[in-house]
């Protein structure tokens, strides 16, 4: 629990323990924490022989069970989890949302199940817990009359998405609309497992690195994978940040300088390809996932390395036409809006955006915002 080395103590600090008798005082050691009082109170009232003190608002329930985890204390961590699911009949999204960002996969499935079942009810799907009227995008409750009628906001994706929502991945997201539409369980705070037949692998180059011979450098990856190059072709390429890294002082690969850079082998191995004149031509979007590439553009934009990174740029917006999804998402995670316009009109003539092919990998890493506006703007085309 608490203790004197997780923080610093204010040694004889002075407390009066009778206003009535100021000269009476008691001097004991004062622990500074970060918490305000009322979640301290809350954790202590666990532990001391007295009524237990607990949160009243759900936003509450959060802060004390992360000042629980933080301090170990696994009976006040036990007691907000029974705690957070008292809430659910009467806000299952908002304690899905809670239940994902703090990792509880029991709690989160608790709510899903709730908002299946609610979602069954006519007329329910859009209606506040707390007081049965219809609650707008925003969360504020309004009389049923003014609710939209659009087919976007009859959605599952639409009725599921409140504020709350912003704090958990588009793939948690999905993966409730999912249950909803199918009623089929799974795990909801992270992705279940997938067997290596469920990803197709890209075409692999057959040499790591075919660089013509008499390198005069080598470079070292994160994971220990040593990959020579040429300084003229690196300069020529603009890649003077990675020229300028200091040597490594105490090792030589056959007797040429060693740079050693943050990002992993098969990273820099694509990077390098992309230097050499006659090697570039063999990173497509047959050899490449869209993970690998926006890993290889994102370096190459950190070295500014501005040649690569349009190569890098070419290779993305070819894998659009065969995964539009992927690059969607990996664009919004790192800022790229022409390829999110691109994957979008892409993706915007299939289908079902909701279905169970849509799922991808780069879902885990963006806000569940990013595939509401998806959702809400594919209904948008749809429906004109």
């Amino acid at each position: 629990m608490f203790n004197f080395s997780q923080a610093v103590a204010r040694q004889e600090q002075t407390l009066h323990v009778d206003p009535s008798q100021p000269n009476q005082a008691l001097s004991l050691p004062v622990i500074d924490v970060e918490e305000p009082s009322s979640t301290i109170k809350n954790l202590l009232s666990i532990y001391y022989p007295v009524d237990e003190v607990m949160p009243t608002s759900l936003d509450n329930v959060v802060d004390v069970f992360k000042a629980a985890l933080k301090y170990e204390m696994h009976k006040a961590i036990t007691r907000m989890r029974q705690h957070l699911v008292t809430y659910i009949p009467a806000d299952p999204l908002s304690v899905y949302a809670k239940a994902c960002t703090l990792d509880l996969e029991d709690e989160a499935c608790q709510a899903a199940k709730e908002w299946r079942k609610q979602s069954a009810i006519s007329g329910s799907l859009d209606r506040c817990g707390h007081c049965g009227h219809t609650r707008s995008r925003d969360g504020v409750p309004r009389p049923p009359s003014s609710a939209p009628s659009n087919p976007f906001s009859s959605s599952v994706g639409g009725k599921a998405y409140w504020d709350d929502m912003r704090e958990i991945t588009a793939g948690q997201f999905y993966r409730l609309i999912s249950f909803v539409k199918s009623g089929v369980e799974t795990t909801f705070c992270s992705p279940p497992p997938r067997s290596d037949k469920d990803t197709p692998l890209p075409e692999k180059p057959r040499d790591r690195h075919p660089l013509p011979p008499n390198p005069d450098i080598v470079i070292q990856s994160n994971d220990n994978v040593y990959l020579p190059a040429h300084t003229v072709i690196l300069d020529y390429a603009s890649a003077s940040m990675i020229l300028e890294t200091p040597r490594l002082p105490d090792l030589t690969v056959k007797g040429l300088p060693v740079i050693k850079l943050d990002e992993d082998g098969d990273t820099l191995d694509t990077l390098l390809r992309l230097c050499y004149p006659f090697a570039h031509y063999e990173v497509t979007s047959k050899t490449c996932t869209v993970s690998h590439i926006s890993n290889v553009r994102k370096t190459a934009q950190r070295y500014e390395m501005a040649n690569v990174g349009r190569l890098a740029r070419d290779v993305m917006e070819d894998l659009i036409k065969t995964q539009p999804m992927e690059v969607y998402f990996a664009a919004n995670r790192y800022g790229w809006r022409r390829e999110m316009k691109l994957a979008e009109t892409q993706r915007s003539v299939l289908t079902d955006i909701e279905g169970p092919d849509s799922y991808v990998g780069e879902m885990e890493f963006v806000s569940a915002e990013v595939y509401y506006h998806l959702l809400k703007s594919w209904y948008a085309k749809r429906t004109n």
